[in-house]
Parts: C-alpha cells; structure tokens; sequence
C-alpha cells in the first residue's frame, strides 16, 4: 500500500500554494480567490480576458492564416498593454473590496489557512504559471517603516488557462506569517500602477539640466530605502518632462528603471544580515517586491514601445505600397501614351500613302 504522505501522481492538491509543489508545477488549475472574480463581476471583466496570449491565440480570435506577422504582433502588443491595464483595475477594486470587508468586521483578524483537497487530474494536460507582479508608486517607499505582511511569491512562465491574483495583501488587519522578530522593515501597501505617469504631462525636466539627470551611484547606506527613493524621485522626473522629444524622454525613462532593477538586484545578491539566515531571507524578499514593481512597469513602457515601432513600420509599409501602386499607374500611363502614339503615327504615314496614290492616278 502507497504511505498517505506521499502524493499520488494523477491527482492534484487543491490548495492556495499548489503551485509551489513540483509535481504539480505544469498543473492548468490555480485556485482564484473569490474577492479576485468579485473584483472582475463589478468591473464587468472576464477573468479569461486577463490570461497572457501567445501570438497564435491571437490569430485564432483573429480567425485569418493569411494576416502578417508584423501586424499579429501589433495586436498582440496592444492587447498586453489593455490587459495590464484591466489587471490592475481589478487588483484595485479587489484591494477597495477587501478594506469593505475590514471596516464591516473590524474585529476580524483570524486567517484560516486554507486545508487542501484533492481532485482527479490524470487525464488533463498540465501547465505552467505566472505570477504577475504588483506596481506600487511612491507609497511604497513611503510605507518602508512599516511591518509588513506581504509574502514573496515563486514565478513561473505564462499560462494560457489560468488566472490568479495573490491572495497576501497589505492591510494591516491581516496578521504576517512566522517571521524573525529582528527582521528589518519592508512595504506594506502595494498600491497603483505608475502607468498613467506616462506620456509626461509637466515642464520640470530639462535634457540639459545636470540636476535632473538620472542619478547612477552604489548604494553606499545601509539600507537602500534612501536610494530607492532617491531614484524613484528622479523618475517620476524623467516620465513628467514636456522637454525633448518623446522617444528620447522613453528611452530614458526605460534606462533609468534598468538602472534601478539593476541597483535592486544587486541589492539582493549581497542581502545578507549577520548570521540570521531568517532575516537575510526576509530581507531578500523585500527587495524582491521592490524588483517586482520595477519588472511591471519595463514590461508595460516596452510594450508600448513595440507597438509604437510596429506602427511606424506599418506606417513605411504603406507608404511603399502607396509608392509601389503610383509607379505602376505612371507606368501603365506612359505605355497607354506611347500606344496612342504609335496609333497617331500609324495612320498619318497610312493617310500620306493614300494621298500619293492619288495623286499618281490622277496624274
């Protein structure tokens, strides 16, 4: 007989942290948290509509095999940067959700791990998952003096079946899970997208102006909280400057959070606090979520960028069609003109023969 405590292949554990078990890394199901599908029922969203698509889903909805790939890409580019959009819509209604549910039972704090079940899985094709980030603004440097309750979640690659919103948030009414009472400080409030930072909208920022410049340095405190911030304030420079031209203003604003992921992630290399192996851990994570928000918006900004691309070059395209069609028409033209000709000169030499043959028989 097969011991209880080891899982038995074909079935699948029903659980909020299923995803962290290897045998059921490739599963199609992640459990959705009801405030999650409550969030899209008021927003009037399908939770299908919030899934990542490859670019053969698209040309499914599409529904033609004769649509280039340029214009596949277009779509598909559009449609990610409409998902985010819609995805954090309803991470902020889930959030605004969850503060009713406080100030109604206020003195609820007990969170009941939830106690895993087991489904028949054997003949349904497993796949993978990610976990889509969160993209605080300035509110999370802001909240770094407060305890957290924010837990690190493992990423995995996109799924074509699955949705899901993380379950551990930022209010304070949630108690943290088991950690090291030495453990430093960390966000406690993910907050909204920095997405509608941009295109800029102010005059602050000038390409020439050294203050204003992107600040590039080693963090040299002991905590990077006073670097995050600087350099958060230095972006929110660079994405609200109505100086140069759009393109340019991009491409810095893109350099600058490679920058700050950069400074971030080596942060976390050398995340290390003494012989506490607990709170080295913690303190990894911390930077971990920093990370997160920095990965969001590179992927939103570089997705507007591709579409942007795409459209100049739907855009040359055209116009070389454009070109292509007057040069045939020219042509068709000046060979419709020369045949004209031809025809002209035709029937004046036969009218002149025609005259000499009657002046000989007149003669």
């Amino acid at each position: 007989p097969i011991s209880s405590s080891i899982p038995i292949r074909g079935q699948l554990e029903i659980d909020l942290y299923n995803f962290d078990h290897i045998d059921f890394a490739e599963s199609k199901y992640v459990l959705t948290s009801p405030r999650s599908l409550e969030a899209c029922a008021r927003l009037n969203i399908k939770p299908v509509t919030l899934l990542p698509k490859r670019l053969a889903d698209v040309q499914d909805d599409i529904g033609s095999e004769k649509v280039r790939l340029s214009t596949l890409a277009d779509v598909r580019d559009q449609m990610e940067v409409d998902r985010l959009a819609n995805l954090q819509r309803c991470r902020e209604e889930r959030e605004k959700i969850i503060r009713e549910e406080a100030l109604d039972n206020p003195s609820s704090t007990k969170v009941n791990d939830p106690q895993p079940s087991t489904v028949s899985n054997s003949s349904i094709p497993r796949r993978t998952y990610v976990e889509t980030k969160f993209n605080p603004s300035d509110s999370l440097l802001h909240g770094l003096d407060q305890p957290t309750t924010i837990n690190s979640i493992p990423t995995r690659s996109h799924s074509a079946t699955a949705v899901k919103f993380s379950e551990h948030d930022t209010n304070a009414h949630l108690p943290p899970r088991s950690t090291s009472t030495s453990r430093t400080p960390i966000a406690n409030s993910i907050l909204k997208s920095s997405i509608s930072q941009w295109p800029p909208t102010s005059s602050y920022y000038h390409a020439d102006n050294r203050d204003d410049q992107y600040e590039q340095r080693v963090p040299s405190s002991a905590h990077v909280t006073d670097d995050v911030r600087r350099l958060n304030k230095n972006l929110q420079r660079m994405s609200t400057s109505d100086h140069g031209s759009k393109q340019n203003k991009n491409e810095r604003y893109v350099n600058g959070l490679e920058n700050v992921k950069q400074m971030i992630e080596r942060r976390i290399t050398h995340s290390t606090s003494g012989n506490d192996s607990d709170t080295a851990t913690f303190e990894k994570k911390q930077y971990e979520i920093l990370l997160g928000h920095y990965d969001h918006e590179l992927k939103i900004q570089k997705a507007k960028e591709n579409a942007l691309r795409t459209k100049k070059e739907k855009e040359i395209e055209r116009y070389e069609l454009l070109l292509h069609d007057f040069l045939d028409q020219s042509r068709a033209d000046e060979r419709r003109e020369n045949e004209v000709r031809r025809k002209i000169n035709k029937l004046h030499h036969t009218r002149q023969l025609y005259e000499t043959l009657q002046a000989k028989n007149y003669e």
